[in-house]
């Protein structure tokens, strides 16, 4: 799901509540993948996709929420009956409102939209490389435990009925390994390692 889509989701949504009704929409859309290297080996490889909307709706001064992975027209519908429904569960709070648009400069997130393009060759070669690296410069370093590569890119959509609206986009990439080492003395302890993912 893109922004116009996210948009689109909002217009929906808004337009089947009445004016005695605020409502405030998230979205969050999300794909991210992670490898495992140990042993001179690639011990897992996950992949991870997620969607999710996620809906506020405050009605006669009661608050109600409700998620769902169902962007379809019906499903939005289903979502805010939900919300609507769960605001009987709730107090009556005077304060309940819903924060207004405002002049707020929003900062810049980054995001490299070849990230994921790099070959998994290439990110294993990163995690066997700095296994043999650190194995051959640290002698008190007897094992890698475990090396991880993970990567994220993420989109974010927020917008109420009070006509705020703000959205996102935004990547991150890291590595690190875990290790198990022994000090003259022999005895062994074990630390984890992380620092930012670099390609060469």
């Amino acid at each position: 799901m893109k922004k116009n889509s996210f948009v689109e989701i909002g217009k929906t949504l808004f337009s089947r509540l009445d004016k005695h009704t605020a409502a405030e929409l998230f979205i969050i859309s999300s794909r991210s993948s992670s490898l495992n290297w140990a042993e001179k080996k690639l011990e897992n490889w996950e992949k991870k996709i997620q969607k999710g909307i996620g809906l506020r709706i405050i009605k006669d001064k009661r608050t109600g929420f409700a998620f769902s992975n169902d962007a379809s027209t019906r499903g939005i519908e289903q979502l805010a009956e939900r919300a609507e429904k769960n605001c009987d569960f709730s107090a009556v709070d005077e304060a309940n409102v819903l924060p207004r648009p405002s002049t707020l400069i929003s900062g810049k997130c980054f995001f490299d939209q070849e990230m994921f393009s790099v070959p998994v060759k290439q990110k294993l070669k990163l995690l066997s490389g700095t296994e043999n690296l650190v194995l051959g410069k640290f002698p008190k370093i007897k094992k890698i435990i475990d090396a991880a590569y993970q990567e994220e890119e993420w989109d974010i959509y927020l917008a109420n009925s009070q006509g705020l609206e703000r959205s996102g986009r935004g990547t991150s990439c890291s590595f690190g390994f875990y290790c198990l080492a022994e000090d003259p003395r022999g005895v062994a302890g074990k630390r984890r390692v992380r620092g930012p993912a670099l390609f060469c």
